[in-house]
């Protein structure tokens, strides 16, 4: 996640995702839990009134990751879908947030 702003403003605004948490992790634990070095992450959790929920993070250090190629595809191997579910008329959308992930909107 480059921007926890942006892409909250997409996922609240155009998905109705309410926050449900924010927090910063840093240390020997995070490290080990990301498998960077350094790691200091921004995370901030969203949820839906039913079902999972979605959590951000935001890399605060190292500030050197690599975005996913322009060009890439769902079926490409490093690709990942994120489906969900919508109760309303949301469904049948194929979406792209601000950081390029691809979401399948599918009918509850």
């Amino acid at each position: 996640m480059e921007d926890t702003e942006t892409s909250l403003a997409f996922y609240r605004g155009r998905l109705g995702l309410r926050i449900a948490g924010r927090s910063e992790n840093w240390g020997i634990e995070q490290e080990r839990l990301s498998g960077v070095p350094g790691a200091h992450v921004r995370i901030t959790g969203l949820r839906a009134p039913v079902g999972p929920g979605i959590e951000f993070l935001q890399y605060l250090m190292p500030t050197d990751g690599r975005s996913s190629p322009a060009d890439t595809r769902p079926e490409d191997l490093w690709s990942e879908v994120i489906m969900m579910h919508a109760t309303d008329g949301g469904a049948g959308q194929i979406l792209h947030d601000p950081d390029g992930h691809v979401l399948l909107v599918e009918a509850r």
